[in-house]
C-alpha cells in the first residue's frame, strides 16, 4: 500500500464538516492539490444522522437559514458550483418548530417581527 506524504498535498484540511468541505472545496477550484483529513467513519461532520439501538439519531443541521436567492450562504454555494445539485424549501413561516407545554402547542413563525407577534398571542 502507497501513502502520499503530507508534502505532497498544497492544503490539509482537518475535519469534513461543513466548514472543511467548503475550505477544501474552494481551494481545490482553485487549483490546489487538497487532503481532507476525518476522523469520523463518515464525511459531513454534524451533517450526519446514526442509528442506536434501532433509533435513528440527526445529531446536527436540522434546517440552514440565509438560503433565499441573494443570501450569504445561497450565494457561498452558487460561487462553488454546487447549488445546482442541491433543493432548496422553504420552512412554513407560519411555524416551522413546535414547542410543547402540557396539553398546549407553541409555533416558532419564521423572523423576529412574526415571533414577537406571536408570543404576544401566547
Amino acid at each position: 500500500m502507497h501513502f502520499k506524504k503530507a508534502n505532497d498535498y498544497d492544503v490539509i484540511v482537518i475535519g469534513s464538516g461543513a466548514g472543511g468541505l467548503t475550505a477544501a472545496v474552494a481551494l481545490a477550484q482553485a487549483g490546489k492539490k487538497v487532503l481532507v483529513c476525518e476522523q469520523h467513519e463518515v464525511a459531513g461532520g454534524w451533517t450526519h444522522s446514526f442509528t442506536l439501538e434501532g433509533y435513528r439519531f440527526s445529531p446536527g443541521v436540522h434546517y440552514i437559514g440565509d438560503l433565499q436567492p441573494g443570501g450569504a450562504l445561497r450565494r457561498i454555494l452558487e460561487g462553488l458550483g454546487v447549488s445546482e445539485d442541491l433543493t432548496f424549501i422553504e420552512l412554513n413561516p407560519d411555524g416551522y418548530d413546535h414547542f410543547y407545554l402540557g396539553d398546549r402547542r407553541f409555533d416558532f413563525p419564521k423572523g423576529k417581527a412574526q415571533m414577537i407577534r406571536r408570543l404576544k398571542e401566547y
